[in-house]
């Protein structure tokens, strides 16, 4: 290689280059790489490449760290190109193309940052809503229920005869009744005692029969959790209940909506995560519109909430399937 043809290396090479010896000594170099080291070609010339290096590694697979005129350093990663003979350097000679990563990995991180605070945002939003639904469920219902009461209670102090007083006692112990149940539902959503009594793998097939006895529909079920003792595995009881939601909500969607006739459940726990997928052969729908309804949007937030991720997949006559990673850990 001649000296024009080194020359013309260097202007045109997409990054920084120097050119070391056959004793390892820097032979040549570009301007970039004098703004790189922030240090003039005088105090660069001549010296050892590993003088430059802190680790003192030449190694093409490893992380180097370079040393700059004010005795800073920073991260580069680069390439090597043997060439047998450049004009007026003793070979075989290296040339080095040297990339500052600095910049890049600090755009990494503020990427790591900031799909960080996305991802907490979403969790944000998704507890604001849950929060918001059960404040529309006690409103609508609970409270609904006792102003209702109130007012029966009220009525029959007033009554004028104790056969109509009676009435209206009748009339609030139905409506009582009717109070505790809706509490009882409610409890149910926030945490299933069946999870409690029977673990995760039990109320899920237990689920899974009673959907296929009521609506008639081929339901196969599918549980491998890893886990150690004689008794139900045992996952965190957060875990544990959106899983069963999700189930649920699957289950519910394609048996009352999506006139499914076979759905499968599956549940697997794949390194430190848990993946819950239900496949079903109901109409499907376009998953861009706003068929998907509450209940997959109540899926969503509930996984947004455990930092999980959330794949569906459907169309018209194609049936759907919904996949949910939540991490363990």
């Amino acid at each position: 290689m001649t000296a024009a043809d080194l020359a013309a290396l260097f202007a045109h090479a997409p990054d920084p280059l120097l050119v070391l010896d056959r004793d390892g000594r820097v032979a040549a170099l570009d301007a970039r790489v004098e703004e790189l080291a922030a240090a003039p070609a005088r105090e660069l010339l001549g010296r050892r490449f590993d003088e430059l290096i802190p680790q003192g590694v030449l190694d093409p697979d490893a992380r180097l760290t370079l040393k700059r005129g004010d005795g800073s350093e920073f991260p580069v990663e680069f390439s090597v190109r043997i060439v047998d003979a450049i004009e007026g350097v003793a070979g075989p000679a290296l040339v080095l193309a040297l990339r500052d990563v600095t910049l890049r990995r600090r755009r990494a991180a503020s990427l790591r940052e900031e799909s960080e605070r996305t991802r907490a945002r979403a969790r944000l939003h998704a507890a604001e809503a849950e929060r918001a639904r059960w404040a529309r469920e006690l409103h609508d219902e609970t409270l609904q229920s006792l102003a209702a009461l109130h007012v029966l209670l009220a009525s029959g102090e007033r009554a004028p005869s104790p056969e109509l007083m009676r009435e209206r006692i009748a009339l609030a112990q139905g409506q009582i009744e009717g109070a505790m149940d809706n509490l009882r539902g409610l409890i149910n959503d926030l945490r299933p005692a069946a999870l409690d009594e029977l673990g995760l793998e039990a109320s899920v097939r237990d689920l899974a029969e009673r959907v296929q006895t009521v609506y008639g529909i081929a339901i196969e079920t599918t549980v491998a959790l890893r886990g150690s003792g004689a008794g139900p595995r045992r996952l965190a009881p957060e875990v544990e209940t959106t899983a069963y939601r999700i189930v649920q909500e699957c289950l519910s969607n394609a048996a009352r909506h999506a006139g499914a006739t076979r759905i499968a459940v599956e549940i697997t726990q794949p390194a430190a995560q848990l993946r819950v997928r239900v496949r079903d052969d109901g109409s499907g729908f376009d998953t861009a519109g706003d068929s998907a309804g509450y209940g997959l949007r109540s899926i969503r937030e509930r996984v947004d909430l455990l930092d999980g991720e959330l794949t569906l997949t459907s169309g018209a006559a194609q049936g759907t399937e919904v996949v949910a990673d939540l991490p363990l850990s």
